[in-house]
């Protein structure tokens, strides 16, 4: 069976996928977040899985996770999401 989809627009596309996702969450991933390696390997070992939790904690609960720069710190919380092209 095949099936083909259309879309009048990129952001009506995402609400379609972002809706039918098993365990929907509208959290970004951190592997998706665009962080470096070394944010995503401190906030992996924290148990952390989505950015938008991180930025939740504080710049000062971050630094107290080992292996986490300020600049990482920085990162995390200077992080946004990007734009969805019109």
């Amino acid at each position: 069976m095949k099936v083909t989809l259309q879309f009048d627009s990129y952001s009506e596309f995402l609400d379609f996928v972002s809706s039918r996702r098993a365990g929907s969450t509208n959290k970004t991933h951190i592997s998706w977040a665009g962080l470096s390696l070394a944010t995503q390997a401190a906030l992996q070992s924290e148990g952390i899985a989505y950015i938008e939790d991180a930025q939740g904690m504080g710049t000062n609960a971050l630094l107290k996770i080992p292996k986490m720069s300020r600049q990482a710190a920085l990162e995390v919380i200077k992080w946004k999401p990007p734009e969805v092209p019109a």
